[in-house]
């Protein structure tokens, strides 16, 4: 018979702010927490969890899940600045296939009179024609 390893453990995680590089200009100040669990057989393992942090200015969620055959999702990735600044994100991807993508969604159309509508609406200048009159007499 052969042995195999089976695994299951869990992942309990703290990130100062500071600690990844560029992150800080994204979230700056935000220390992260998340939790993970990994499971499976031998090298074949399986993880999803989640990472997030909030302060006074700023929230981040960020689940994930990663199947034992590399296919999986990141996000929906919630990002919330007391500016008024947010993003909103969700990514798949599948290594065995090579392949990664955002789900096919249709962008929301632009809000009335925002700036991208009154750009789309304006007409081309109607054109000259191009008839020269002669200056002979």
């Amino acid at each position: 018979l052969a042995r195999h390893t089976r695994t299951v453990a869990y992942a309990l995680i703290h990130v100062p702010a500071d600690a990844l590089p560029d992150v800080d200009r994204i979230i700056p100040g935000l220390a992260l927490d998340g939790s993970a669990v990994v499971r499976g057989t031998d090298a074949r393992l399986a993880a999803h969890g989640s990472i997030g942090g909030s302060d006074a200015r700023q929230s981040l969620n960020l689940p994930f899940s990663l199947a034992a055959a590399g296919s999986g999702t990141l996000g929906p990735l919630l990002l919330e600045r007391r500016d008024g600044a947010s993003a909103y994100a969700r990514a798949t991807f599948d290594w065995p296939a090579k392949r990664g993508a955002a789900p096919k969604k249709r962008p929301a159309p632009p809000k009335r009179g925002s700036a991208a509508k009154r750009v789309a609406a304006k007409k081309p200048a109607p054109k000259k024609s191009a008839k020269k009159k002669s200056t002979r007499r």
